[in-house]
């Protein structure tokens, strides 16, 4: 029986062997690169601004079992808040959510940690080595969603980390109104209220910087093609013509043909529709 045993039970020797043979068919079989060659990692940079949704969208290049962050942020480098992603959780996990996973696709929100703002980046990572498709994210306060084609497997490089620039201002920063004394000569032709008169309602703002005639503690705004000013944190734009984006949380219309816009925080850039039908960009400084 020992003689007889000895030629069919393996040395240890041989066990690693075949462990090492496994190990190596496993390893190549999940390599996200091509002919044994990994992906060489690069940084990559995109600018956004209002005509993205007019052109073809930009292509990342990502590897299977590599998770590439996306962060967004504005023209001054500060953190953009994401509103929404929507992917094909069968093509792409989110932030861990995907690949395999019974998760209905279409849009989702992108829910902040408890106690925290709105996340400004998502990680990505493909489902499988040989990837195509397209993800669709939405900012706050911009009125497009900014698409990404993604595609995995046939790149020698792979895109870690991503940063998106978006033109604009990020709504996360916050613009300090500078208030007028008592008495005090402003720009912008504002006119002091009277000593007993209360904080004037939305209705009653709206009529007066559509007029041209801000309430006292008005900053003004440099802007081409409007007049713009700030009051009490919130910016107030007087133009002729119908405003695209962003969206506003009131408006009224003014004398002359003008329009004037109440926004809950700066913007630096908008885009106003003429009476042609023309569009017009509108750049606000700060």
């Amino acid at each position: 029986m020992l003689g007889s045993t000895k030629g069919v039970i393996l040395k240890p020797g041989e066990i690693s062997e075949i462990r090492r043979a496994v190990q190596d068919a496993q390893g190549a079989g999940t390599f996200p690169g091509r002919d044994g060659r990994m992906p060489r990692p690069e940084p990559r940079l995109l600018n956004v601004t209002q005509e993205v949704s007019r052109a073809a969208p930009e292509t990342l290049h990502l590897a299977y079992g590599v998770v590439s962050p996306i962060t967004f942020v504005d023209t001054k480098g500060a953190p953009w808040p994401i509103a929404s992603v929507a992917y094909d959780p069968r093509l792409f996990a989110q932030d861990g959510t995907g690949c395999g996973q019974d998760t209905a696709m279409g849009a989702t929100q992108v829910a902040p940690a408890a106690g925290a703002d709105r996340p400004t980046s998502i990680n990505l990572m493909p489902c499988r080595f040989d990837t195509w498709g397209n993800i669709l994210i939405r900012l706050e306060n911009i009125s497009y969603p900014i698409p990404l084609m993604i595609l995995s497997g046939s790149s020698e490089t792979v895109d870690i980390p991503v940063t998106v620039r978006v033109a604009g201002t990020s709504p996360l920063v916050l613009v300090k109104v500078a208030s007028a004394s008592p008495g005090q000569a402003r720009k912008g032709g504002g006119r002091p209220a009277g000593p007993a008169a209360g904080p004037p309602d939305t209705t009653a703002l709206l009529h007066l910087f559509g007029a041209g005639t801000p309430p006292a503690g008005a900053q003004a705004l440099v802007a081409n093609g409007a007049q713009a000013w700030l009051y009490r944190e919130r910016m107030y734009v007087r133009v002729q013509g119908t405003l695209v984006s962003p969206q506003p949380v009131a408006s009224a219309e003014a004398a002359a043909g003008f329009r004037v816009y109440e926004f809950l925080r700066p913007a630096s850039r908008l885009v106003a529709e003429r009476g042609d039908g023309a569009e017009t960009a509108i750049s606000i400084e700060f």
